[in-house]
């Protein structure tokens, strides 16, 4: 979902119409408690990727990546894993003895800041209705007591939810979601 759509659907459930106005006085809150969102939703399943990147005299540059990588986690061509090393900054892999030839990064990668409308999120979309059940449950956290415990049971349904999620991707490795978006 793009933040607009996530904006959309928290007013839904806040029951707010979505009119340019409220959108203005809601949007900094709103986008604020989706970015907590990605970033605990990350630091939960830990994503990681796969992309293909050709050395230059080998080195292979990270800033070439389509999303900001936090770790590398390997790197293979044709299944086989390859030996490598950072270069005198954690932007450049050193492959030693390594011609120019395609190499696969397996990478973890660090969430993407939402900002404009049009901005995706970068966790696979069934992690969509979960950012979205935080934002409302973080912004009912400030209103009367009965919203605060609305707020609790909202909370307590996303942890649940998180939980059940990272069972449903559990795998033999530990549990990770590979975006291939």
């Amino acid at each position: 979902m793009t933040l607009l759509q996530l904006l959309h659907a928290a007013l839904d459930e806040l029951e707010r119409p979505h009119d340019e106005a409220t959108l203005a006085l809601w949007r900094e809150r709103l986008t604020v408690y989706a970015n907590e969102a990605i970033s605990d939703l990350y630091t939960t399943f830990r994503p990681w990727r796969r992309e293909t990147l050709t050395p230059e005299n080998g080195v292979l540059t990270l800033s070439n990546l389509s999303l900001p990588c936090s770790k590398v986690l390997g790197l293979e061509q044709n299944g086989v894993r390859i030996p490598f090393h950072y270069g005198t900054d954690t932007g450049e892999l050193i492959v030693p003895g390594w011609g120019n030839e395609p190499l696969t990064v397996v990478y973890r990668y660090a969430p993407a800041i939402l900002r404009n409308d049009s901005d995706l999120t970068s966790l696979p979309a069934v992690c969509d209705p979960l950012v979205v059940l935080y934002m409302v449950a973080r912004d009912r956290a400030h209103g009367d007591p009965a919203a605060q415990n609305g707020s609790r049971l909202r909370l307590s349904l996303y942890e649940a939810q998180k939980r059940r999620l990272k069972l449903d991707y559990d795998e033999p490795s530990g549990c990770r979601l590979c975006n291939y978006r």
